[in-house]
């Protein structure tokens, strides 16, 4: 038969739905458009295999349009309409109609002025573009081994210019990947982007509700902060539910945080491959963790392999709340027994 594949594309070519990542190959998909830079407008980048834009904001309106993964289009305004699921009822208007909010990645396109140096102990940077592709060299001719969305956290230990001049930044990725980025898609991130937040509370407990998909961040009896996430989805094997890809129902602590991770395992029937998860609090044994996921906006509806995904923002927040607290070097913390911020999983009542 050929070749055997290697382990990531092995993962690659697996059923995805468990993280939302389409399997379309990446010479397929759209380069990114031409798109206004700087202005702080809002875009929409698809997130599934297709999106349909309806001429009005319901699943009934007449079809106007189609969309693909990776298609990015500007978005007038949020509108409410009628949602495909009790948990959101947002559509994204967008110049030929309407398109459900759960089909996109709010995204904005600001390019950065190029690193061509980097601190000694390198830097953390944040992708402020919609996409990128990256490659396995520093020039855009190179093989392209994976594309790099809005959002997603790396840390760069390297530049290098290409044959034409530009700076390209090399990825110290935790998967042991060779990646190369172009030098403008990074924003730097700074000490101050990750200092804690009220460091000297008291009472800090994070509460996850399975049956509303909501997580709320307590200070003794006061919620300061809430948002809607994405935990672990249960199936149908068999006649039977399986659980094994269920959010465990515990009280644990946060025992390791990390401001970036290479996620990758799974089977064949539920693989993933995702470089550049942002803002990873880990909480459980098996490895769930609460973790920003820019690869599907579904939050409020389950639909992960067991861990807690929200938004970038949302992580972003958690990671700097909770403790333990994280240094900008080396970018991770461990804590000891009995651990950081406590994480209460509850059942909930739909």
């Amino acid at each position: 038969m050929g070749n055997k594949l290697q382990r990531r594309e092995f993962l690659k070519l697996a059923s995805l739905a468990v993280v939302g990542i389409a399997a379309a190959p990446l010479e397929l998909r759209p380069p990114l458009p031409v798109l206004a830079q700087g202005t702080g407008a809002r875009f929409g980048r698809v997130v599934a295999d297709f999106g349909f834009v309806r001429a009005r904001p319901n699943q009934n309106g007449r079809i106007t349009g189609k969309l693909r993964l990776d298609d990015v289009v500007p978005i007038v305004r949020d509108v409410v309409g009628t949602g495909m699921r009790p948990s959101n009822h947002i559509w994204f208007e967008v110049p030929n109609g309407y398109v459900y909010s759960t089909t996109m990645q709010v995204v904005r396109n600001e390019p950065n002025e190029p690193l061509r140096s980097l601190p000694a102990e390198g830097l953390y940077g944040e992708v402020t573009v919609p996409f990128a592709d990256a490659r396995s060299e520093p020039n855009a001719g190179a093989a392209t081994p994976y594309r790099v969305y809005y959002s997603a956290v790396f840390q760069v230990h390297g530049v290098q210019q290409a044959p034409d001049g530009s700076p390209w930044l090399r990825v110290k990725d935790d998967a042991d990947v060779k990646l190369w980025l172009p030098a403008h898609i990074l924003r730097p991130l700074t000490a101050a982007d990750i200092a804690p937040i009220a460091p000297h509370a008291d009472g800090k407990l994070i509460v996850v509700n399975l049956a509303h998909q909501s997580l709320s961040a307590f200070e003794g009896a006061n919620e300061v902060f809430r948002c809607l996430v994405s935990t672990g989805k249960h199936y149908v094997k068999d006649g039977q539910w399986v659980e094994a890809q269920s959010t465990p129902v515990i009280t644990a602590p946060i025992w390791s945080k990390r401001l970036t991770r290479h996620m990758q395992g799974g089977s064949a029937t539920a693989g993933w491959d995702i470089p550049g998860v942002p803002f990873v609090s880990f909480f459980s044994s098996n490895g769930a963790a609460v973790h920003g996921a820019f690869w599907h906006n579904h939050f409020g509806q389950p639909r992960t392999a067991g861990c807690i995904n929200c938004s970038p923002e949302a992580a972003r927040w958690i990671f700097r709340w909770t403790l333990p607290e994280v240094d900008y070097m080396p970018g991770f913390a461990n804590s000891p027994w009995p651990g950081g911020t406590r994480i209460q999983i509850e059942p909930g009542v739909a």
